[in-house]
């Protein structure tokens, strides 16, 4: 599935202002300061073995995220030493390249008080089909975390 489930994590089908490339959304809370983390799951693109229409789109939600926040940090690379081009989709598929990027404070991006960072990822769910994931995080996002690590400690 394209979503973990947890205690904390709601799967919403609507938000109050959707965007058409994404298909639902989750959000986590912590039990002590509320919503920590949006994240939007994109619809399926099909893609071929370069990964060119994952490409495209994840440059075109960069470029509206961009001119909405400002600058952020790109990453764009492959584990592997001698990745070619026609294996972009299987490489995604298996983690072994990363097409991400972050807008934060310290990436000079002018994000609203409330958010600490956003950033956009493109995940593979086969050989022929991508998604993008897109998460605004909240200045309380530690406390989540931290409850997250507790909870889980409790079956140590």
């Amino acid at each position: 599935s394209k979503m973990e489930q947890s205690e904390w994590i709601y799967k919403a089908d609507s938000v109050p202002t959707p965007h058409p490339d994404f298909d639902f959304y989750s959000l986590k809370f912590s039990e002590n300061t509320g919503l920590c983390r949006i994240t939007a799951i994109g619809k399926d693109i099909k893609s071929g073995d370069s990964g060119a229409e994952i490409r495209s789109n994840f440059d075109s939600i960069d470029e509206s995220l961009s001119k909405k926040y400002g600058k952020g940090k790109k990453y764009d690379f492959s584990s592997s030493r001698y990745e070619s081009p026609e294996y972009w989709m299987m490489y995604l598929l298996k983690k072994n390249r990363t097409l991400a990027k972050f807008w934060g404070k310290e990436h000079g991006s002018n994000l609203p008080s409330n958010l600490s960072t956003i950033y956009l990822q493109a995940k593979a769910s086969d050989m022929s089909t991508g998604y993008l994931v897109l998460s605004y995080e909240f200045e309380n996002i530690s406390d989540c975390m931290a409850e997250s690590k507790a909870n889980n400690n409790k079956g140590l």
